[in-house]
């Protein structure tokens, strides 16, 4: 909710361009290229581009920051490279098929204004909450095993969200969850 793909495989199959405009895989199979739209901002009010996608996918790619293997093929990494402010292209180290999908529809971009200082990606807490995303929502509020309150994000490219702010609350275990339905704080219809 807070950050946003290149692309969404919907239940029924079919592709959303997010953060893309076009994808197309070259005959060859070994590179993809990626027309970003333009226009999109951070929820900071930055100028979303094609060094956030760099930068995330290098990091991302990076064996020692953990979950990499979408971004591999075989034993070898993916590399992306900057054509242009708003396009990148995907250099596979072997073609495959699996490519355009792992490549645009599971990996969440990073704005890398925010993340450029940060060394190690492989620790959950990346010592920055991730309050700068491009998704329709900001986190706004967060306690830790408590609750955290996300509010609409004012830049977000897909026009107003319906509902403004969410706000959600951590139920640890069946005791906690009791407590809260006696007091009235959590409410299971919807």
């Amino acid at each position: 909710m807070i950050y946003s793909p290149l692309a969404r495989t919907n239940n029924d199959g079919t592709v959303t361009y997010e953060l893309a405009k076009s994808i197309k895989q070259a005959e060859d199979g070994k590179s993809i290229d990626v027309k970003l739209r333009k226009g999109i901002k951070w929820s900071d009010g930055k100028p979303f581009t094609a060094d956030d996608v760099v930068f995330t996918y290098t990091q991302k790619a990076k064996k020692e920051n953990g979950k990499y293997e979408s971004l591999w093929i075989g034993d070898k990494p993916i590399s992306v490279e900057k054509v242009g402010d708003y396009e990148v292209k995907f250099i596979l180290p072997a073609a495959s098929a699996a490519a355009v999908n792992n490549l645009t529809n599971e990996t969440y971009i990073i704005p890398k204004h925010i993340y450029k200082n940060t060394s190690d990606f492989s620790v959950n807490d990346l010592g920055v909450y991730p309050t700068v995303g491009t998704g329709p929502y900001v986190l706004k509020k967060f306690t830790s095993g408590s609750s955290l309150t996300l509010t609409a994000n004012k830049y977000y490219y897909g026009g107003k969200v319906n509902t403004k702010k969410i706000n959600v609350r951590i139920i640890e275990n069946a005791d906690t969850l009791k407590v809260a339905l006696q007091k009235g704080e959590v409410d299971l219809e919807s």
